[in-house]
């Protein structure tokens, strides 16, 4: 994305904040569980109820490196949490583009984020992609202070195109056609080609292509880069939901802006279940239902906790 488009809905840079230099490793956690269950049943239902399922019923995840962007902050904070972004999505073995390359990971920090919204949604309409009308309408109704959405699309398990032509990078010539998020193009003669015959793979999976996570200036006031770094990475790798009804209570950096968090103080930093969740989700494999990816995530992740990365 062309940074200069994104800095006109960020707020001017006026946070600072002292940056350590070195990832600090995962803090412990701590688990609130009603009922009587055995740890994998926990596991189980912490990955059920933290990521959303997308089409087809399968879990999305970046498929190419990430290229992790920071705008809203002074110079040298936004590339301490895009670093620290990138220490952490290559303790999980999510591949990481070199400095410098074309953004598909865009955290922004603006003051109001329904008012971002609508301006991106009257002035660069493409970077929510194919989303629906009532989907970007459900975004900008969310009760934030972050805003997060992702550009899924559904590619081939044989490696050939589905669905949808993914560019090298953004246009960012404006006189064309779709501006700067005109990379977007159909591939309908490719949807849904695969040479895979088997009734457990599916013949598509569920790539990323770009996450946005917006989040509002007042919010982030009193948090450290690491604690904003962490937040923003978790949510911009994971599609993640929200399951109220949900009998496990896990103390995760996705918390941070909880306001009903069980917990009295946010995680300095992610947790081991966060770092479990992480590694076991971009390990499994991907052209397989969500239940089946369930499955295979869960001894990733038990490896992870017991471990004690």
């Amino acid at each position: 994305m062309d940074k200069t488009i994104l800095l006109s809905i960020a707020l001017s840079a006026s946070l600072m904040f002292h940056a350590p230099t070195a990832l600090a490793q995962a803090s412990g956690d701590t688990i609130v569980v009603t009922g009587d269950r055995s740890e994998k049943e926990i596991v189980r239902e912490y990955i059920a109820s933290t990521i959303s399922e997308g089409p087809r019923g399968q879990y999305a995840r970046f498929d190419a490196p990430i290229c992790p962007s920071v705008i809203g902050f002074e110079v040298d904070t936004s590339k301490f949490i895009e670093q620290r972004m990138r220490a952490v999505a290559e303790a999980s073995n999510v591949r990481t583009k070199p400095v410098g390359c074309n953004p598909n990971l865009h955290v922004v920090i603006v003051d109001d984020g329904r008012s971002a919204i609508s301006t991106i949604r009257q002035k660069q309409k493409g970077a929510f992609g194919g989303l629906r009308p009532y989907r970007i309408d459900q975004i900008k109704r969310s009760e934030g202070p972050v805003y997060n959405w992702h550009l899924i699309k559904e590619r081939s398990a044989d490696n050939r195109r589905s669905r949808s032509d993914v560019g090298t990078g953004f246009n960012t010539d404006n006189s064309k056609s779709g501006g700067p998020f005109g990379f977007l193009t159909q591939d309908r003669l490719n949807a849904g080609r695969s040479h895979i015959k088997s009734l457990v793979q599916k013949p598509v999976y569920q790539s990323m292509e770009h996450s946005f996570v917006l989040i509002e200036r007042e919010a982030v006031l009193g948090l450290t880069p690491i604690q904003i770094a962490d937040h923003a990475i978790m949510r911009g790798l994971i599609m993640t939901t929200s399951d109220e009804e949900s009998n496990v209570a896990v103390e995760s950096i996705l918390g941070l802006f909880d306001a009903d968090s069980p917990f009295e103080t946010p995680p300095d930093a992610l947790t081991r279940w966060d770092l479990a969740l992480l590694k076991s989700l971009y390990a499994a494999p991907e052209n397989m239902g969500s239940r089946t990816q369930r499955s295979d995530m869960i001894l990733t992740f038990q490896k992870v906790v017991a471990a004690g990365e």
